[in-house]
């Protein structure tokens, strides 16, 4: 795993979740997903608790179809 700015110090990502209500709001951009641009469903890793360190992180599975989620474009490797 590796997010621009953070590289693989997954606790400086920007994505984060926070609860509203029964619910999580989450917020952020999620730059590298492998085979992104193909998937029906996604893992994300959010932070949730920043006072938390490495245990203020939460996985969360998303469903690609669900209001408010959007791809980009398709990012060339080299």
């Amino acid at each position: 795993m590796t997010e621009p700015g953070a590289g693989s110090d997954l606790q400086n990502m920007r994505m984060s979740a926070y609860k509203e209500g029964e619910n999580y709001l989450i917020i952020g951009p999620n730059t590298f997903i492998s085979k992104g641009q193909h998937c029906d469903v996604l893992i994300l890793a959010t932070i949730t608790d920043l006072k938390a360190g490495s245990k203020g992180m939460t996985l969360f599975l998303l469903d690609c179809a669900l209001e408010g989620f959007s791809r980009s474009r398709n990012l060339e490797k080299k």
